[in-house]
């Protein structure tokens, strides 16, 4: 399917980052054990929830009989397809992910096998440097030195322009744009309802400490938190099948990135042309690298 240039991924901005729990969860276990089943049957305990799943899983499915990849079989391919498109679907299903009654997330068992079995299957998105931002002050809730888990599924990309877009961050306001020092997400745009952004999809239970935050200036209010995607102590999302090591999202082993210093040379270069964008038009942030280079 395509789209146009401005297209709007709100899942690039959503702001469920600031309903993350601010205690630790028990680990997503249990869906790995029901069996793997057709996009059609995988959301029928869904239908007393979402009323129109049944049309929605048929035109994922319609939709993925056009993608040429071949890793994935087509209710797989239409899983992450589902996902992606813009219904209910993926803030009622993170919305369980989030909650601490883990009874919320049986319905969607079956769904998420389906959808973490097609996830699992996909190359890893190594030594990238992620982009997700929300129209929020954060800097209280993320403090340098912490650790935190993101629980729900978590869309980022590659090209810190696309959040420049005035349909996304923009160039005013308070806003907050994270920088990910990402080892394992997987790029979901040969699958996705959008096709104009590198999506990189984070898995749940994603494991992040704060490694340092740029305060806005005075004339900025950008607030700009780095995060480092690190091994957590146990494994919060057990995997769908048996996996690899390289498939394997949550044991990996440290991989250098960017450092610190440069991650600050570089996020002030970002607030100088945010500042020069509110005082020039011919300015242009989109002229930035959209990754920094990995050391």
């Amino acid at each position: 399917m395509a789209h146009s240039a401005t297209e709007f991924n709100p899942r690039l901005v959503a702001n469920d980052i600031l309903e993350e729990p601010d205690i630790l969860l028990t680990p997503i276990d249990g869906y790995q054990n029901v069996p793997l089943m057709s996009i059609e049957d995988a959301v029928k305990p869904l239908l007393p929830t979402v009323s129109t799943m049944k049309t929605l899983a048929w035109i994922a499915k319609q939709n993925a009989k056009k993608m040429t990849q071949t890793q994935l079989s087509q209710d797989e391919a239409a899983a992450i397809h589902l996902y992606t498109m813009e219904t209910l679907v993926y803030p009622l299903l993170n919305s369980k992910l989030r909650e601490r009654d883990r009874e919320q997330l049986k319905p969607w068992f079956a769904y998420l096998k389906l959808l973490l079995t097609a996830l699992f299957k996909l190359p890893l998105s190594t030594n990238k440097i992620l982009w997700r931002g929300v129209k929020l002050d954060l800097s209280k809730k993320y403090k340098i030195g912490e650790e935190y888990v993101w629980w729900s599924f978590t869309s980022c990309t590659t090209a810190m322009k696309v959040l420049d877009s005035d349909l996304y961050l923009g160039k005013n306001g308070v806003r907050t744009l994270f920088a990910i020092e990402c080892i394992n997400g997987r790029s979901i745009v040969d699958y996705s309802y959008f096709k104009q952004e590198d999506e990189i999809l984070l898995l749940p239970g994603t494991y992040f400490q704060v490694v340092d935050y740029l305060s806005p200036n005075s004339t900025n209010d950008l607030h700009i938190i780095q995060l480092r995607q690190i091994e957590p102590p146990v494994n919060f999302l057990q995997p769908p099948f048996n996996v690899t090591q390289e498939q394997q999202p949550t044991t990996m082993q440290h991989v250098p990135m960017a450092s610190s210093n440069d991650m600050i040379v570089f996020t002030s270069s970002l607030q100088q042309m945010s500042l020069n964008n509110q005082q020039s038009s011919t300015t242009s942030i989109g002229s930035a690298p959209s990754s920094l280079s990995i050391k």
